[in-house]
């Protein structure tokens, strides 16, 4: 599982990972300041994060 936190209010958030090795795709929205878990299949993989705001993108990747 992995869980993104939102500390500060960035308007609506809408978070999509993935993993180009597996194939598989997940996606959440929060909105305002919080905080949700994405259910990853627990594969050895490169996995990528994109986060979409009211105040801007963000995207950070990660390796299991």
């Amino acid at each position: 599982a992995l869980t993104i936190v939102l500390t500060a209010d960035l308007g609506d958030a809408d978070i999509v990972g993935s993993s180009p090795t597996t194939g598989d795709m997940w996606s959440e929205s929060v909105s305002g300041v919080g905080a949700t878990t994405l259910l990853l299949s627990g594969d050895e993989g490169y996995y990528e994060i994109l986060i979409y705001t009211d105040c801007g993108d963000y995207s950070g990747e990660f390796v299991l």
